[in-house]
């Protein structure tokens, strides 16, 4: 089954909207990577909003170990994937994935899938909604060839709701086996592919084709 970047992003369109991906600019003497367009639309389309609310993503490694091991029960060379995680410590791991990528979990942190389509390739990171900021309506129109993406329904929406009152639900579809292998395989993390399958398994017999 496709992961669920296939329907997370759309094209941008002239106008700026909620939901549009920055990337690549500078307040002050910080670099940003990437941020996400958090005003709300109706602000955006009447001209209301002097300022620009955007929500910029964290460092994807220390963002990803606060949500899996948020009391740094893990030692230095288990982070660093020099030691290779226990099935238990696996299976909490991947619970606290799957929870914060279905919204009850480590509210602070929003996952943006990758998007890998010429001319445009975006990797994956979180949001970070401990950084967010404002800048100037007119420091946006200069930043406007800088948006390369929007995120779309209801995920746009979703990150302005869980911005606002981290407790907020929008429904959305789940994210998928892809989503929850993809970010376990692309950490540093050391673990056995058999045990996650096994943990999958456990988990998701009822409606996973892959078993």
């Amino acid at each position: 089954m496709p992961s669920i970047s296939d329907s997370f992003y759309e094209p941008n369109l002239e106008q700026w909207r909620q939901g549009d991906v920055i990337d690549n600019f500078h307040i002050g003497q910080e670099s940003i990577p990437l941020a996400v367009l958090a005003t709300p639309q109706c602000d955006i389309t009447w001209g209301k909003a002097d300022y620009f609310l955007f929500v910029p993503v964290g460092d994807f490694g220390a963002s990803f170990l606060k949500i899996v091991d948020p009391d740094e029960a893990l030692d230095d060379d288990t982070r660093s994937g020099l030691v290779e995680l226990s099935k238990s410590k696996l299976s909490t791991i991947f619970n606290h994935v799957l929870r914060n990528l279905n919204g009850d979990y480590a509210h602070r942190f929003y996952y943006l899938p990758p998007y890998n389509t010429i001319p445009t390739s975006l990797d994956a990171s979180y949001l970070d909604f401990q950084k967010i900021f404002t800048l100037s309506q007119e420091k946006c129109e200069l930043m406007r060839n800088n948006r390369i993406l929007t995120v779309r329904d209801p995920f746009r929406s979703q990150i302005f709701t869980r911005y606002v009152s981290y407790l907020g639900r929008i429904g959305t579809p789940d994210f998928e086996r892809e989503d929850v292998y993809f970010l376990l395989q692309n950490s540093k993390l050391l673990f056995k592919n058999e045990d996650l399958d096994a943990i999958w398994k456990k988990r998701f017999k009822s409606r996973d084709p892959y078993f």
